[in-house]
C-alpha cells in the first residue's frame, strides 16, 4: 500500500492496515525485535539487495535494498560479505529466511551468504 492510497484511505475515512504488532509474536513463544520485522517485510516481498557497501565498523557492511531500507549487517561467518557485494553487480540478490544461526541469508545463482543484520541505518 503505497502513501498516497493510504492517505486517500484516511481522507475517506477507510481502515488502514496497522503496523506490525511488535509485542506479539509469529509462534505465540517469543517477542519479535525490529530486526526480524525488517528482515521478514524484505523476505515476504522479494525485495532485492541493490548494494552492498562498507559499513561504518570493520566487518559491518551497508545493505540497500530496492525499497529504500537500509541495513547494517555482518556475515557468518566474518569476511563473506565481499561475495555478496560483488554478485549485486552482475546478479539478482534476494534475501531468504533464516539460516543457522543468521537472521537471514542473501541468496544468488551460485551462492549464499549467511547474515545477522545489526540494526537500521540511514540513506546517505
Amino acid at each position: 500500500m503505497g502513501f498516497w492510497s493510504t492517505l486517500a484511505d484516511l481522507f475517506r475515512g477507510e481502515s488502514v492496515k496497522p503496523l506490525p504488532d511488535l509485542e506479539s509474536s509469529a509462534e505465540g513463544s517469543a517477542p519479535h525485535d525490529l530486526a526480524s520485522v525488517w528482515i521478514r517485510q524484505i523476505v515476504d516481498r522479494r525485495v532485492p539487495l541493490v548494494r552492498l557497501t562498507r559499513g561504518p565498523v570493520e566487518g559491518i557492511g551497508r545493505a540497500w535494498f530496492a525499497d529504500g531500507t537500509v541495513l547494517l549487517v555482518r556475515s557468518v561467518p566474518t569476511g563473506r560479505l565481499i561475495a555478496a557485494a560483488v554478485a549485486c553487480r552482475s546478479a539478482r540478490v534476494l534475501v531468504t529466511g533464516p539460516g543457522p544461526g543468521s537472521d537471514a541469508c542473501l541468496r544468488w545463482r551460485g551462492g549464499c551468504t549467511p547474515i545477522v543484520v545489526v540494526g537500521p541505518d540511514q540513506a546517505d
